[in-house]
This record gives C-alpha cells, structure tokens and sequence, in this order.
C-alpha cells in the first residue's frame, strides 16, 4: 500500500510499508493532514538524544563536508513564543526521552535529488548510545529489490521541476560510526573511509552544543532557542511538527525538517530533511525499535564502535574539512526562483546579486536562477557576492 509520509508542495514524497501520514506545505503555511503511521525509532541531538545517531548522520550526508565544525559564532538569543499545546509537547517529548541510554532500530531512506532528477532507496539498521555514540548502516536496494518494490505499486515519484518521474536507483552502501571521539563514513564498495575529529569541547554530553541539527532530551526553553518549531497537528497517537534553524550554522546544512513522533514514547516515526538549497531531500522510516537493549551481539557484533577496517584504505580528507565552518562554502540555488534563492544566499551569511539572462525555455522557468557564479561548494569568505543569473520571460 502507498504510503504518504511527508507530502509537501511541490513536493510528495511517497514511502512504502503503511497508510497517509501527513500533508505539509513546502512554505510554513500548513495544509490538512491524513492519518497514522507503523512504529519505528529515533534521533539525533536536539530534538531526540535518543535520536542522535541518525540525526548525526543525515546531518553529515546532507553536509558533504561532515564532521563537527567549529563553536559557532554568538548569534542574537531569540526564544519563540510558543503555544501551551506546543509547550507541552515540548516539555512530554523532553521526560519521555530523556532517560533514554541506548537506542537501536531498522530503517528505511529516500534520498530524492531534484536536480538530477534522481531516487535513491536504501535501508539498515542504527544504534544510538547516551551520551555521544552512535552508528547507521546503510545499504543500497538492488534493481532487483527496486523492481518488486515497483510491481507492488511503489513507483517513482515525479520530480515536481521537470515533470518527469524520477529514475530510481539503489543508494550507496555505507555506514557512519561515533564513537564520541570521532565520526567514520566508511564506503564498503570502494573500501575506504573518512575520519572527522570531534573537538573535544563539543565531546560527550556537549555535542548537544555541536550543529547537528536535532535536539533530544532538550529543554524546551533551550530547543526554541534553537529552533523554530511548528506544531502542525496533535492526535491520540501522534505528533506533527515542523521545524526550522536559527543558527546560521544550522541553516548552513538544511532549512527545514519535518518529524511525526508517536506520543506512546515520544520516539520518531519519520523525519525528512531539506537540505539549504532545496535541491535534495531526505527521509528516514524507522521500525522495531528496542530501547536500553542489554546486547549488542546479535545486532552489530560485539564492538558496534570498532568497525573492521582492515584492507580499507583511509581519504585524506578528514581533519582539513571537519574543521571547516558550512557557512564558508556557497550553497547551490540553481533551478529555485528568484526570491528563494536570495533567501539561501543570505541565509549562508552572504549577498545576492542578480543579473538578467536569456529568456526562459518554458514559462515555470521565469525568474529561476540559471547560473550562479562562485559555483555551488566553492569557497568564499562570509559576505561575499553571489551572482546568480535567471531567465526572463519570454518576448
């Protein structure tokens, strides 16, 4: 049976293994929602502790450039005016998490790229432990796989900015390990692996402090601080919200998630990332959680933190770019219109510049930005220009 479990505008986003979830907007205003979801698990950070690992994770592969990155520069303290209804799910989500020490579960993920018009299906299973520790295993659909998921009517989603469905693909295979020291991407089809070191300011129970974007086990003062949080829906199994960064440094990795908790643990359903420019998107399911499982053996080995490595060789790429700040790389904005992108831009700390271009080949293309100059992940100091280059109407 399809299932809906973010649907957004343009976006829809479909995932398989239940019934409608949710319909949201792709600005802040928010449509009617459907019903429920199965069960699943948790997150990173902020808004789940219990949710870290995965959170840690998508936060990484949303980023490219991973790893912890420097303390962030002080930004005005701003705390939202919440709602009573919001405050309580706030301060339920915060108890009913907080004593959580050990986390583990399977999942599934969509990655849906809107500019090469590519989806990516995966699944794997995670496992979060208190304070700072946590691991993903991700691995690929085969076509075979993709190709059963298709006859039970699982098909690809259209890619709202062409028209055309998206071609499906299995994802990488892959796993993220935190041992609290240190963050391994390790690619299992080309053998090697990154290691991002973790400041050790930002280690044990202060990688809550850190930017990865979720907050578990958070004070509700604390997580409007930090975020800005929409309550969408409440019902007697679940819980909508919606939630934006305030951090620069926050905003520098994604721009909006979406998560659907069940309110018998306050543990996550779903949870979708937007990453800055609006260009890929992605979902996590999750199911059969265990909380404060007494063993590991049987799940991930026995040192779920001591990955295999042997014949594996290392990138050098991993210190230069962990310590690197997000907000001194340009975010892409092609394919957005106009008014969007200059929102990205600024949003990353720097200034938008607009130049004419030829005219659009189709009328959806007006004022969407064509070109941009520095390229998209290129370096810039903050509040450098962007030049970004849209096509005009048609004569």
């Amino acid at each position: 049976m399809e299932c809906y479990i973010f649907r957004s505008l343009p976006r829809d986003s479909r995932l398989p293994g239940g019934p409608h979830f949710i319909r949201l907007s792709s600005a802040r205003n928010v449509l009617p929602m459907n019903n429920a979801l199965p069960s699943a698990p948790r997150f990173t950070h902020h808004l789940l502790r219990a949710a870290f690992c995965v959170m840690l994770l998508t936060t990484l592969a949303l980023a490219q450039n991973s790893g912890q990155e420097q303390r962030p520069v002080a930004e005005p303290m701003q705390i939202q005016q919440a709602s009573p209804q919001l405050m309580k799910v706030l301060e339920d989500w915060y108890q009913k998490t907080k004593e959580i020490n050990k986390l583990d579960g399977e999942h599934r993920r969509w990655v849906y790229d809107y500019v090469f018009g590519v989806e990516k299906r995966s699944k794997g299973k995670f496992y979060y432990e208190s304070p700072d520790k946590g691991r993903i295993d991700i691995t690929g659909l085969t076509k075979d796989e993709i190709q059963n998921e298709v006859g039970k009517g699982l098909v690809a989603r259209v890619n709202p900015r062409t028209g055309q469905s998206f071609s499906l693909k299995g994802d990488l295979d892959e796993q993220w390990v935190c041992d609290g020291a240190q963050i391994l991407k390790i690619n299992n089809e080309e053998k090697q692996f990154e290691a991002h070191q973790i400041p050790a300011e930002n280690r044990g129970q202060n990688i809550m402090d850190g930017p990865l974007p979720f907050l578990f086990g958070m004070p509700p003062q604390k997580a409007l601080q930090r975020y800005q949080i929409q309550l969408v829906n409440e019902n007697g199994d679940r819980v909508y919200l919606v939630v934006y960064p305030r951090r620069r440094s926050d905003a520098a990795n994604w721009k909006e998630a979406k998560v659907i908790l069940r309110k018998s643990d306050y543990l996550p359903e779903a949870v979708m990332l937007l990453d800055p420019a609006g260009n890929k998107e992605t979902t996590f399911k999750f199911a059969d959680l265990t909380v404060n499982r007494s063993s590991l053996f049987n799940f991930f080995g026995s040192k779920p933190f001591e990955p295999n490595l042997r014949g594996y060789r290392r990138a050098q790429v991993g210190d230069a770019v962990a310590v690197q700040p997000p907000a001194a790389v340009v975010p892409s904005v092609i394919g957005l219109h106009g008014s969007e992108a200059k929102k990205v831009i600024e949003g990353s700390g720097y200034k938008a510049e607009f130049v004419k271009g030829g005219p659009a080949p189709q009328e959806k293309f007006i004022h969407r930005v064509s070109h941009q100059e520095p390229s998209a992940k290129a370096p810039l100091q903050p509040g450098g220009v962007v030049r970004l280059t849209y096509f005009e109407k048609q004569p």
